[in-house]
């Protein structure tokens, strides 16, 4: 929270600074700009309009709509300033959706005007664009292109003079280093901009570096506290150097960040040497921290104080009052998936139940931590595997490009000999014999030289093969996890036994996925396509799987009826928290999944029915019925409403079909295969056995498909309803 907090900040101040540069006006003008840019000849003027609108507006497709006309008329002008403008701003726009991956080509493309830029007032936003790109690069979770940007970006705004935007990139460069467990690196970085902020006299940014420095030792001492005991004199050190200079012109979320830091510290203090003045003054620390959140409440940080309070409490023999504190905070952290502090929580519930006797409660708990231990391993197993995959890839691509410089340096060389000789050969007609032995002597050295780097090319290409062989053996690894995370044919029978499951990956691992589950006496199928295919298509599937395993068994602890529009929002709202960590999930994937839920109700008669961005066709004789689910994704989207259900009356023999998007999506030499065929299926076969059903799909497609490379993931499971 503290670090994604400071990072916003910091692209916040970034768009005042633009803002401001740009003169950006009130929205009561929009309509005047619009008119002048409707009416105006003058595509410069034109172009400008379009921008000011478009940085006055706070509707992302608007503001995405406004830049791109502002950016196509300042082209047709050759108004580098404004381009970049405009491109921040899509780049701007792309951040704050969560859509990293295009926000960073819209920051290229600002760095490939820079050229085109004479008048020198271009480099400002260069130094923006660094900025912004290396924070996409921070929650996309590559570290290399994030230092590589956040280095050019402090050169940028060196040679700029200008010292606020120097210390605002030392500080991301440290709280990415913080947050990657390179705490002395952190320091050194936050330790630079302290010593800007104090050159500069800027009180607010110096109160911000020291609170900062302070979290980053607190985090230091609690990962290795035997080792590093000096950590938590250096951060109350820090912290108390902080709140000595005021509360003056500071942010209140910096202020309650102080607080929590010297609480924690004089917690581990008091625990480590049971000197009650420690417990005084963390208790006033989260006095003061408290006071501020009744105005800025902030759930989290709220947390944090509740738990180091139950620890005094627990301290003091008081359990029951530590077990009300803890227990009134479980619904906060689950609703806010706040995992950590879920963990610390548990870790001391079942001292609590135990002290008051509870122990049934207290074996509930003790279970529940191992739960949230397990996890926390497994999911760090991931971001391990996920890690090494980037690594392989990002060493390959260094290889290729050292073999890229070899080669044009080779060339260089001997276009270099090659022009020489001919220099020579012309001012030197009676030297002839003489430069023709030179030549050959240099000819032969040349080509001593192109054999022995033709060998070291040679060896190269055959360290990129063997690289290749163990990505795809950890591919392959990975479909393995995959396919016993989703159900099987077998387990999909066991509940319906009319089914048939067409499942084909477009790569090794797939985007989509499908699940079945039994919940008392309901039967639960659900059908998912994910954003993209392959490996980031995989990452996500395996998500939503988790997501799901989790929802079904809180609503089995709770005794809750499952509805597939309850497990739909609960399932959004996981997966966009889950992308949206920079602490914890290193995964990037921006967009997220349509999920389709059915649920068979106990007395088989009935059916309830949800989808996001999905629809389910029932054909009852012959005739095709189709049930559209929400317009809404399983991601982040313009509005997120409630997803509503469906529920369906069964007759007996009625044929059910869920699928994903690849298979109407499929090319073919003849087009794509469009819904309209396949709804002609269902309505042709439904009355067929499933496994000629099965059989038919397969052939439709593959011979509509012909020699054309499969698209997409393909899926489709259908169900016929047998009442008796």
């Amino acid at each position: 929270m503290k670090t994604k907090f400071f990072r916003v900040l910091s692209i916040f101040i970034t768009s005042l600074l633009i803002t401001n540069i740009l003169q950006a006006q009130d929205t009561s003008l929009i309509d005047s700009l619009l008119n002048v840019a409707r009416t105006t000849d003058n595509d410069s003027i034109r172009g400008i309009c379009y921008r000011r609108v478009a940085f006055n507006t706070y509707e992302s497709d608007t503001v995405e709509y406004y830049a791109n006309l502002g950016l196509e008329a300042s082209k047709r002008v050759a108004d580098v300033e404004n381009q970049a403008t405009c491109l921040y701003c899509l780049a701007q726009n792309a951040y704050y959706n969560e859509k990293f991956t295009t926000s960073i080509d819209y920051l290229r493309s600002i760095i490939d005007l820079a050229p085109k830029d004479e008048s020198g007032a271009f480099k400002r936003f260069e130094g923006y664009a660094y900025n912004l790109m290396a924070t996409n690069y921070d929650l996309l979770h590559n570290t290399d292109s994030f230092q590589i940007n956040m280095k050019k970006a402090v050169e940028t705004f060196t040679e700029l003079r200008d010292t606020f935007m120097i210390i605002d990139c030392l500080s991301g460069m440290g709280a990415q280093s913080s947050n990657s467990g390179l705490y002395t690196t952190a320091i050194d970085y936050y330790n630079q901009a302290l010593a800007m902020s104090r050159t500069a006299n800027f009180p607010e940014c110096i109160y911000r570096m020291l609170t900062e420095m302070a979290d980053v030792c607190i985090n230091s001492f609690a990962d290795a506290p035997k080792e590093r005991p000096e950590q938590l004199r250096f951060a109350l050190q820090y912290a108390r150097e902080a709140k000595d200079m005021g509360d003056d012109n500071v942010g209140e979320l910096t202020i309650i960040l102080n607080n929590l830091t010297r609480a924690k510290a004089y917690q581990f203090l008091f625990e480590r040497t049971n000197n009650s003045a420690y417990a005084d003054s963390s208790s006033e620390a989260i006095a003061v921290g408290e006071d501020l959140l009744r105005t800025t409440p902030i759930s989290s940080y709220a947390v944090d104080f509740n738990i180091l309070k139950a620890k005094q409490f627990l301290h003091n023999n008081q359990y029951r009052k530590a077990l009300a504190l803890l227990e009134s905070d479980l619904e906060t952290v689950r609703q806010e998936s706040l995992s950590v502090a879920e963990l610390n929580i548990y870790e001391l519930l079942p001292q609590c139940y135990e002290k008051i006797g509870d122990f049934a409660n207290a074996y509930k708990a003790e279970h529940h931590l191992r739960l949230l231990k397990q996890n926390f391993q497994n999911e760090q197993k991931m971001r391990q595997s996920i890690e090494y995959q980037q690594q392989l890839i990002h060493e390959e691509e260094m290889r290729q490009i050292e073999i890229d410089r070899i080669n044009r340096e080779a060339e260089l060389r001997r276009q270099r000999i090659v022009g020489i000789a001919l220099i020579c050969g012309l001012g030197l007609a009676l030297s002839l014999i003489v430069v023709i032995l030179r030549s050959l002597k240099e000819k032969k050295r040349t080509n001593e030289l192109l054999a022995k780097q033709k060998d070291e090319i040679t060896a190269q290409r055959d360290q990129l093969n063997e690289t290749n062989k163990q990505i795809t053996a950890s591919i392959n690894y990975a479909h393995l996890i995959q396919s016993a995370a989703i159900s099987t044919v077998e387990e999909v029978r066991e509940l319906f036994p009319e089914s048939f499951v067409y499942y084909h990956p477009k790569n090794i691992v797939s985007g989509d996925w499908y699940r079945v589950a039994r919940f008392g006496e309901y039967r639960i199928l659900v059908v998912a396509d994910c954003t993209g295919h392959g490996v980031p298509g995989a990452m996500l599937s395996m998500l939503g799987i988790s997501a799901l395993k989790e929802i079904l068994a809180d609503m089995g602890q709770r005794g809750q009826e499952p509805q597939p529009s309850e497990i739909l929002n609960r399932m959004r709202k996981q997966i966009i928290e889950s992308l949206a960590k920079s602490d914890d999930n290193n995964y990037h994937a921006e967009d997220g999944m349509d999920v389709a839920v059915l649920i068979f109700m106990p007395d088989k008669t009935k059916a309830v029915y949800a989808g996001a961005k999905q629809d389910l066709f029932l054909i009852r004789d012959g005739a095709a019925q189709r049930i559209k689910g929400d317009s809404m994704p399983i991601g982040r989207y313009v509005k997120e409403n409630d997803f509503s259900q469906t529920e369906i009356e069964l007759q007996n023999g009625d044929m059910i079909y869920l699928f994903s998007d690849g298979i109407k999506d499929q090319f073919g030499p003849n087009g794509k295969f469009l819904a309209k065929r396949q709804t002609a299926f269902f309505e042709e076969y439904a009355s067929h056995p499933v496994d000629e059903q099965l059989e038919t799909i397969t052939k439709l497609i593959t011979d509509w498909r012909g020699d054309v490379v499969q698209t997409d993931d393909q899926t489709m499971v259908g169900v016929r309803v047998v009442l008796n």
